[in-house]
């Protein structure tokens, strides 16, 4: 079985969170990035994803937030 992975666009669009907030949540451990040997982009594991979003909440401004409510 083969890893599916996100880039930071698109990992910033599913959280809808800035890529300045996306920097915080791999600096806290929240989400780790993963680089390919050929190329400098950072992806992320679909289902680590997944995995963050079913473990948050949605704010009232339609924003993930985990359910301690900070970033």
């Amino acid at each position: 079985m083969s890893t599916e992975w996100y880039t930071t666009a698109d990992v910033c669009r599913l959280l809808r969170v800035s890529r300045n907030t996306l920097v915080r949540l791999r600096q806290k451990g929240v989400l780790h990035a993963h680089k390919m040997p050929e190329t400098r982009t950072l992806y992320y594991s679909k289902n680590e994803i997944e995995s963050v979003l079913a473990a948050h909440m949605v704010d009232e401004h339609g924003k993930y937030v985990p359910k301690n409510g900070t970033l």
